[in-house]
């Protein structure tokens, strides 16, 4: 090697040992040098987080576990209001057919009957 090439290398060397040196100093002030004081005050901090990361933990699976529960209640509503639908539906059909047989003076056309008929229709169910 060159004589110059071997300079720049030994300079970069010493740079890097000087920055090691300075590193080594700084978290030996930060990290106490051992200090009990400071190690107790760590030792604090870090239980006292991990009792809120508990605590958050359990308050997330709550959260979650009322969700699940609203989630599945909205389900049962759902399927409750189809049969309830398909109830009404199967009822009308049967009147209809009722007032066809035997004639009535209120005619499946009725007024209860269209109100249905609409609102189903608005909801996206239709009659047939």
């Amino acid at each position: 090697m060159e004589a110059s090439t071997l300079q720049a290398y030994e300079n970069r060397a010493a740079e890097a040992e000087l920055r090691l040196n300075s590193l080594e100093l700084l978290l030996g002030k930060k990290g106490g040098g051992g200090d009990p004081a400071f190690l107790k005050a760590t030792l604090k901090q870090l239980y006292d987080l991990r009792i809120a990361m508990g605590t958050a933990r359990n308050e997330m699976s709550a959260i979650e576990k009322e969700r699940d529960q609203a989630v599945a209640h909205v389900a049962e509503l759902q399927k409750e209001n189809e049969k309830n639908d398909y109830r009404i539906k199967h009822l009308l059909r049967a009147l209809s057919e009722m007032h066809e047989k035997h004639g009535s003076p209120e005619s499946p056309q009725s007024s209860s009957f269209n109100i249905y008929q609409e609102g189903a229709m608005k909801k996206g169910r239709f009659l047939t």
